[in-house]
């Protein structure tokens, strides 16, 4: 099954509040980049590697490891410049390559694209109340997403209850949905609750991206939503539902976690 489609344009703020975000639906919007820059192709790798170089960016490496939320801690975290890690993009034999996943802080922003923007459909969001400390990790002002064909997130669900968007400015990446469930999870995916009732965690092990290829045609491919997202498409991700994504080709993308009314 894939999730239901819209056309930016002709998708007004009233219908996403009341039919996607109220509702809980997964949703892709297309041609959605010029809601959000004025310069799109300033995000193709190509420009971003002339506007980034040396600055350095948080690469994820994906391991078995049982995860808190998301899994985005310090210790699955490495630095390394950008143009080393285009670099490694060109040249790496990994069958899950790291992925760099960068805080899109205002300096950056200003490098990248300053005229970039969040689109009028989130425009209302509760997390821009909250303050990071020094040694945080949660990306208030959103991420930069780079990564190399076979890359890509392993099945999670947002942390805090937020709900995010992401919008892809090159290449293909195929997402796979999984409804929010407090006694099940997606396919491959063992997923337990630990500590008490009144503060317990949901600790869950994910598969590598690429197991998604081998539920094409199955029976358990029939209880996933499915998404191929293109450039300048957008994807809302609804709070408490479990996605998982594998860039088809190089890719770069935004995405940001937010808190809706």
């Amino acid at each position: 099954m894939c999730v239901d489609e819209r056309q930016m344009e002709s998708l007004s703020l009233g219908e996403f509040r009341r039919s996607f975000e109220s509702e809980g639906r997964p949703l892709l919007v297309k041609a959605a980049a010029p809601a959000a820059s004025q310069q799109p192709e300033r995000w193709h790798v190509q420009t971003l590697q002339h506007s980034l170089q040396r600055r350095p960016c948080r690469c994820h490496i994906q391991d078995d490891a049982l995860a808190l939320t998301s899994g985005r801690t310090k210790l699955s975290v490495i630095r390394m410049p950008f143009e080393e890690y285009v670099r490694y993009m060109d040249s790496h034999q990994d069958s899950e390559p790291l992925y760099l996943f960068q805080e899109f802080e205002e300096d950056l922003r200003e490098a990248v694209d300053s005229s970039f923007h969040v689109p009028e459909l989130f425009c209302e969001d509760f997390f821009l109340d909250a303050q990071e400390t020094p040694e945080g990790f949660t990306g208030l002002a959103g991420w930069l997403l780079v990564g190399p064909a076979s890359s890509g997130s392993r099945w999670h669900f947002d942390p805090w209850g937020t709900a995010a968007w992401n919008l892809l400015f090159e290449g293909q990446k195929l997402w796979a949905f999984f409804p929010p469930s407090e006694h099940q999870a997606p396919p491959y995916v063992e997923a337990q609750l630990l500590g008490g009732l009144s503060e317990a965690s949901h600790f869950y092990a994910a598969p590598p991206v690429l197991t998604l290829a081998d539920l094409i045609g199955t029976p358990a491919a029939a209880t996933l939503r499915w998404v191929l997202q293109e450039s300048g498409d957008l994807v809302f991700i609804p709070s408490g539902w479990w996605h998982c994504t594998v860039s088809l080709t190089q890719t770069s993308a935004y995405t940001r976690n937010y808190i809706n009314g």
